[in-house]
């Protein structure tokens, strides 16, 4: 059977980092040391791992625990899932004596974080102009600044991630860095991901 302490600390041992929260070592690893000093991060960053090395994959993991069969839960519960960089794979799994571990990869993850987010600004712009602007208001100065704030909150953030595809491609893994491809607007529609929206990049 396996276990839950066992399994964190296989994973752990074959990725060779400290038994820590993986966004801390992900700070380290690409040169934002700057935001393990700050409080703004300072709760989230002091998180420890239990069922997972990812503050929301822990939660997901715990809600998926809580809609198991029976017959599977005393399994599940003991599996550590996480976040690593290894490879192309979007997610495998592993299994030794007394461990289970299921990865996934953090390049495929933060893609579909960062899809997620172009369309929430997408959706969240094109509603706002549909709904709120009068197309039919008279004044040429009020509307070309309409158009150029329209352009700026739907098609910047595309264009800007259009530009990094490219580097995405040869380097096997996705970078990020820009805010307008990783923070979801404040008010409006909401794209559910498992990730975390911070301004991030990997090694």
């Amino acid at each position: 059977m396996w276990r839950l302490d066992k399994s964190r600390k296989q994973f752990f041992v074959d990725c060779g980092n400290p038994e820590e929260n993986f966004w801390k070592t992900l700070f380290e690893q690409s040169g934002h040391q700057n935001l393990l000093e700050g409080d703004k991060y300072s709760e989230f960053l002091s998180w420890n791992p239990h069922r997972s090395n990812c503050p929301e994959l822990d939660i997901a993991t715990k809600n998926l625990l809580e809609s198991a069969p029976v017959e599977w839960m005393a399994t599940m519960r003991n599996i550590f899932v996480a976040r690593s960089f290894k490879g192309d794979v979007n997610a495998e799994a592993s299994s030794f004596r007394g461990a289970g571990i299921i990865e996934l990869n953090y390049g495929f993850t933060l893609a579909a974080m960062i899809y997620s987010t172009l369309f929430s600004h997408f959706y969240d712009a094109i509603r706002a102009a549909g709904k709120e602007v009068d197309w039919n208001y008279d004044d040429t100065a009020v509307t070309e600044m309409i158009v150029e704030e329209l352009e700026r909150a739907a098609f910047e953030p595309i264009e800007v991630t259009d530009r990094e595809v490219q580097a995405w491609a040869v380097n096997r893994h996705v970078k990020a860095t820009h805010p307008l491809q990783i923070e979801l607007p404040k008010k409006g529609r909401r794209v559910s991901i498992i990730t975390w929206y911070w301004p991030l990049r990997s090694s």
